[in-house]
């Protein structure tokens, strides 16, 4: 019994159709392409030749290409030879299947699949995968019997959704592959559905890995950003250079007066000419090319991708065949695009955000230190006037929508939630966040923290743990983040906050202003830097934890005034981009 490997290649949707080498094994990864990374996974299972089966109309071009990528594979161009392929083997065979349409995060791993210690490999198995949590919610809508609409519930989890995105790998016994004429949907998921409708008996294997779409151009780009982070978020500043080093193949053609900017990975016989310009995370596939003066940023080239001289491309995928929505078309301003500057202060909100979290629990231990008697006082106090414990906590959702353990002192009396639905109509705020005066589950002690916004002060702790940061959107449970799901992105990307911009903005805490909470956020994620938050640390003092609102322009300006590091970074630019 043999397990015969065939890989499927996929056309992506952001590709002119059937033109060039834009298909997904070709699609170049940093260090490699992604049917080098399939192929090292295949090997793990299996020492038999492998078969690349294209599902679109090829080239002559995607041949050489694919030649010159697996030399040792054999490519099927049709359905056909397929089938002369599945006719010719033995029926006590088996097919592995793979498929790059559907594919883990951090590769795929086809050990689990091809596992014969259960019940051998003559069992149909699929290896699927899951939506991650960052991508688009799963919405419900809960209607009464007259038809009104009574709640809607987003599920953000992967384990609250019940139904895969698509599947990785098939292991499929040759007999039951002799009875399939083609693939439905040209895709494993629609050959998947086809068994089962004939009744053939099959079990799901779950992968735990988040998945992604890789025919869709922003799942791509957003897949090919979380690899070169993960490349270098864990190298200190001094070895970053020699890490980025790595990334560029000695192969490639790099002008000395070229700028590369952040994580840029280059493969072999990539050309990037004078004064051009790279913002990572940018990817530059086999024999791309930027000409003199271009400006890329966060991109990904495909192999033989050219980028015309003075030109600008900016979060796309670009070749000489992919196609150009024209909501990504660029505007250019004295010679420099708008969104290359733009470019550059994410960049620098990036590497700030990274320092920061390396330097906060340090502070925050020491400010745990210095206020311990504090702590301590507190907690007697609050031993002595209720029954329950000194510190309450709730799960709250943090950076990327990670549950944690949010730390507060105590200031209602126990079991307060399940009083919460009978309060339910005297709730004040126009938002998803409950308030009202007076409330009756408030102790005493809880009275006077609330006053003097110091019953946070335990939410240091979250600090030392990365959870949390001292300046941040106001950490939130699920079910407050589901009412807006463009405001929930926002806010995730960063960390949650002992104190914010809304905190010491808000114009109307007594009812609140939900639009403003969600403006605020948005506004302070989007202008994240050293300066605001030494303002915003400095308003909470004066302000006692923003008992009265600090003017907007006080923290951010009238207009965009940016960092210092960021104007020289955009006089580099506009240097580089003008010769």
């Amino acid at each position: 019994m043999t397990v015969i490997p065939v890989m499927l290649d996929v056309w992506p949707t952001h590709a002119a159709p059937g033109v060039g080498t834009a298909s997904l094994l070709l699609l170049p990864l940093p260090g490699n392409a992604l049917v080098d990374e399939i192929l090292h996974a295949v090997e793990q299972v299996t020492t038999a030749n492998v078969y690349v089966l294209p599902l679109f109309e090829t080239s002559a071009t995607y041949a050489s290409a694919m030649a010159a990528a697996i030399p040792s594979a054999r490519v099927l161009y049709s359905t056909a030879q397929f089938d002369d392929l599945v006719a010719a083997l033995d029926t006590s065979d088996t097919l592995l299947l793979v498929s790059p349409a559907c594919y883990p995060a951090n590769g795929v791993d086809l050990r689990a699949l091809c596992d014969a210690s259960e019940s051998g490999l003559r069992t149909l198995r699929h290896l699927v995968g899951f939506e991650s949590a960052s991508q688009r919610p799963h919405e419900v809508v809960h209607s009464a019997a007259d038809g009104r609409v009574r709640r809607i519930q987003r599920y953000f989890e992967p384990d609250a959704r019940q139904l895969p995105v698509g599947v990785i790998a098939s292991l499929i016994p040759v007999a039951c592959m002799q009875a399939v004429t083609e693939f439905p949907d040209r895709s494993l998921s629609g050959l998947r559905r086809m068994l089962a409708v004939r009744g053939v008996p099959s079990r799901d294997i779950t992968c735990n890995d988040p998945c992604v779409d890789l025919t869709d151009g922003g799942s791509l780009l957003t897949f090919v950003e979380r690899r070169l982070n993960a490349l270098t978020s864990m190298v200190d500043d001094r070895d970053h250079v020699a890490a980025c080093a790595r990334l560029l193949s000695k192969h490639a053609t790099i002008d000395p007066s070229a700028r590369l900017v952040g994580s840029v990975a280059v493969h072999a016989l990539a050309v990037i000419e004078a004064n051009a310009l790279v913002i990572g995370p940018t990817v530059v596939g086999a024999g791309a090319h930027i000409k003199a003066d271009a400006v890329v940023a966060q991109c990904v080239l495909l192999p033989g991708g050219v980028v015309e001289a003075r030109d600008t491309q900016r979060h796309r995928v670009v070749g000489t065949e992919c196609l150009e929505p024209a909501v990504l078309k660029q505007r250019r301003h004295n010679g420099v695009s708008r969104s290359a500057e733009e470019s550059v202060d994410v960049l620098v909100a990036h590497k700030y955000l990274a320092a920061r979290q390396r330097i906060e629990p340090f502070l925050a231990a020491l400010m745990l230190a210095l206020t311990a008697p504090l702590f301590a006082l507190i907690a007697l106090l609050i031993k002595w006037t209720s029954r329950g414990p000194v510190f309450f906590a709730d799960r709250r959702e943090g950076k990327n929508g990670q549950l944690f353990w949010c730390q507060k002192f105590r200031t209602m009396r126990v079991h307060a939630e399940s009083l919460k639905p009978s309060l339910s109509s005297l709730q004040q705020m126009d938002g998803p966040h409950f308030k009202m005066s007076d409330d009756p589950r408030v102790t005493r002690m809880g009275f006077f923290l609330r006053r003097l916004n110091i019953d946070e002060l335990p939410q240091l702790l979250n600090v030392v743990r990365g959870e949390m940061s001292l300046v941040g959107p106001r950490p939130s449970p699920f079910s407050e983040n589901q009412i807006c799901v463009p405001w929930r992105l926002g806010r995730l990307r960063v960390n949650p906050g002992i104190t914010g911009l809304w905190q010491i903005c808000r114009q109307n805490r007594a009812h609140g202003d939900f639009h403003q909470w969600i403006r605020f956020d948005l506004a302070y994620v989007r202008r994240v830097s050293l300066l605001v938050d030494v303002k915003i640390l400095a308003a909470t003092v004066l302000t006692m934890g923003g008992r009265w609102p600090v003017p907007l322009s006080w923290i951010l300006g009238s207009d965009r005034s940016p960092s210092q590091r960021t104007v020289r970074l955009r006089a580099r630019t506009r240097a580089a981009t003008s010769r």
